[in-house]
C-alpha cells in the first residue's frame, strides 16, 4: 500500500494553486480585452444606447473577476514548493511516495 508523502501532497497544492492563478489571471485580462472591444464595436456601428447597460454589467463583473485573481495568485505566492521538495523531486525523478510494510 502506498502512502503519499507530505512534501509530495505541498507540491501538488502548489501546481493547482499555480494553475488557478494562470487560468484566472487569463479569464481577467480576456474579460478585460473583450469588453473594450465590445464597447468599440458598440460604439462604431451606433449603437450607443446599449452601451450604459454593458458598462454596468462590467462593472459587476470586474470586481469578481479581480478578487478571485488576487486570492489565487496570492495563495499561489505563499504556496508555492520549497526548494528542498523540488530537489528531491529531481533526485528520484517521479513523486515521492513511502511504501508500508
Amino acid at each position: 500500500m502506498a502512502v503519499v508523502v507530505k512534501s509530495d501532497i505541498k507540491l501538488q497544492e502548489a501546481q493547482t494553486a499555480r494553475h488557478l492563478a494562470i487560468a484566472l489571471s487569463c479569464a481577467l485580462g480576456a474579460s478585460i480585452l473583450l469588453q473594450y472591444l465590445a464597447l468599440t464595436v458598440l460604439a462604431i456601428s451606433g449603437r450607443q444606447q446599449f452601451l450604459p447597460e454593458f458598462e454596468h454589467l462590467f462593472n459587476a463583473w470586474l470586481p469578481v473577476i479581480s478578487g478571485l485573481t488576487g486570492s489565487a495568485v496570492t495563495y499561489y505566492l505563499t504556496k508555492r514548493p520549497t526548494h528542498s521538495a523540488k530537489r528531491q523531486l529531481a533526485v528520484v525523478g517521479k513523486p515521492i511516495h513511502a511504501t508500508r510494510q
